[in-house]
């Protein structure tokens, strides 16, 4: 039970990190490919994000997690 909440709360953890790190990269830049490494990287991290999220009100234990 500890392992889980733990995973758990790195899970978020890495999560919001990544979004964070993606929207400070794509507002830190305007112009050239690197918007859209950015944008590409922000899109992969909201479709990862929603499909943990589907995933985890499929598995049944999604009442279960304190940290959703």
């Amino acid at each position: 039970m500890a392992s889980t909440r733990l995973l758990g709360s790195l899970a978020v953890l890495s999560i919001a990190v990544l979004v964070v790190g993606s929207l400070w990269r794509l507002l830190q830049l305007a112009t050239g490919d690197d918007v859209a490494a950015a944008g590409a990287t922000l899109a992969i991290v909201v479709v990862l994000t929603v499909a943990g999220v589907l995933a985890g009100r499929r598995s049944g234990g999604w009442t279960a997690n304190p940290y959703w």
